[in-house]
């Protein structure tokens, strides 16, 4: 790989450090207004879509982490 390739994907990278970041904000505010909510809402409808949302916004970080590694490894 060139060096002009290679830096675009440090770009690339670096972004998705940053969105990752950003989302890890995210999901820490929705995980303390889940924690906030009542048991009661806990234990309801409410709380099982709250933990749905939880559940799937650590499966994109997740996915975003796997993207950054394997760009990474595309740099080396």
């Amino acid at each position: 790989m060139n060096a002009k390739r290679r830096k675009a994907l440090m770009k690339l990278a670096e972004q998705l450090n940053t969105l990752k970041s950003d989302f890890e904000m995210l999901r820490d505010e929705e995980q303390d207004a889940y924690d906030r909510m009542p048991e009661s809402f806990q234990a309801g409808a409410r709380g099982e879509a709250a933990e749905t949302i939880l559940d799937n916004m650590d499966d994109v970080l997740c996915s975003l982490q796997d993207a950054i590694d394997t760009l990474e490894t595309l740099e080396e």
